[in-house]
């Protein structure tokens, strides 16, 4: 009886101590909230200096397996994968800060080009099933990743994804079933790189 009191406690003190970044994996808007503005108030950017020595310099002509040889078992999964059948880019997260994106040549998977950048980690968070009303996620600095309003658990009106420097990254209208009727995507600096659709 005395072990279960003292997990019991154990669990409650771990519960409410829990970090800022952790705290942004909630179910629970508010608590999102509040994490991301003490993130915004005290966040310092993890440093890339060590990243930036250990890949920064990979050489043209690199093999994939070389690239991916040089990053732990939970770096190695590509965050993303974008190209067509003359080339391919692929990106890496390396911590909450810095991903590793290569460009490379197929069909050999040579690299093209890689490069080190501060990029902080996305907090995806789904809303639960049949929610209704705003729900944001946070970037581990406590800067916006995404708004969305829901209905019913369909996303309704404007969903926003933001870059790190919190100017928006793509507009999303849905229509009523909540497909997307348009998008636009922007770079860092406001200025629209693509639309498809019609709002």
């Amino acid at each position: 009886m005395v072990l279960r009191i003292l997990l019991a406690v154990a669990c409650l003190t771990a519960v409410a101590h829990a970090s800022p970044v952790d705290d942004l994996a909630s179910p629970s808007q508010a608590t999102r909230d509040a994490a991301a503005a003490r993130l915004r108030a005290n966040y310092k950017p993890l440093p890339g200096d060590a990243w930036i020595r250990k890949l920064g310099a990979i050489a043209p002509g690199t093999t994939k397996r070389s690239v991916v040889s040089q990053l732990t078992s939970a770096q190695a999964h590509p965050l993303g994968v974008f190209g067509d059948t003359r080339g391919r880019a692929e990106s890496y997260r390396l911590d909450d800060g810095w991903v590793l994106l290569c460009m490379y040549r197929l069909p050999a998977e040579t690299v093209i080009e890689c490069k080190v950048s501060s990029e902080p980690r996305h907090v995806l968070v789904e809303p639960p099933h049949g929610y209704t009303g705003p729900w944001v996620d946070y970037l581990v600095n406590g800067q916006r990743a995404s708004e969305s309003t829901f209905k019913d658990g369909v996303p309704v009106g404007i969903t926003t994804v933001f870059h790190a420097n919190g100017k928006k990254a793509m507009v999303r209208t849905h229509g009523p079933d909540g497909k997307a009727k348009s998008i636009v995507w922007y770079d860092e600096t406001g200025a629209v790189k693509r639309r498809v659709g019609a709002p």
